[in-house]
């Protein structure tokens, strides 16, 4: 695939380059569109997170109790003996993120 790099952006990149983090431009792309994909993320966790508080605020929250956690357990065993894969969303991130 060839890009064309706008002249805006290529003293940008020449600059990134010029610190010795980065070897070639290709490692400049990848790191621009790793945080660009790690923006999106938080964007949309904050528009969650938003739509969550709004709820809160109207009353629209379940209570907790050990009842609901028997029921919300019973059924992901039961959707994991199925073969579903849970959302990313539910699982515990693994490494501490």
């Amino acid at each position: 695939m060839a890009i064309v790099i706008p002249p805006g952006i290529e003293p940008q990149i020449a600059a990134r380059l010029s610190t010795g983090r980065y070897e070639n431009v290709h490692e400049v792309l990848d790191r621009a569109l790793t945080l660009l994909e790690e923006h999106e993320d938080l964007l949309e966790r904050n528009r969650l997170l938003e739509i969550g508080h709004a709820q809160l605020q109207a009353g629209e929250s379940i209570p907790y109790s050990q009842e609901l956690r028997a029921e919300l357990r019973a059924s992901a065993r039961a959707r994991a003996q199925r073969g579903e894969t849970p959302s990313p969303d539910v699982m515990a991130q693994v490494g501490g993120a």
